[in-house]
């Protein structure tokens, strides 16, 4: 699960917080982009999807659906189905 973190790190530019901050409804696959809710300096912002991401994002879903996840969170532990935290 780990590859993936490092591929939205990577090429949407995220910052920690805002990757365990990341709730599923904020990335829109489909439309390809990342809704980051009250990031550096409290702003929201929009971050487009670059077609390496969507590729790596959208296995990534596929791969979270088949590990029965429901948690709200985007990025979720291996173990539990509970959203990931930054000294995780």
């Amino acid at each position: 699960m780990t590859l993936y973190l490092f591929y939205t790190f990577l090429f949407a530019g995220l910052r920690k917080g805002e990757m365990v901050r990341l709730k599923c409804t904020d990335v829109d696959l489909e439309n390809m982009a990342i809704f980051i809710r009250q990031g550096k300096w409290h702003k929201d912002r929009v971050i487009p999807i670059c077609d390496t991401l969507g590729i790596v994002l959208k296995n990534y879903m596929g791969k979270r659906l088949k590990m029965d996840k429901t948690c709200p969170e985007f990025f979720c532990s291996i173990t539990t189905n509970s959203g990931l935290t930054v000294n995780g």
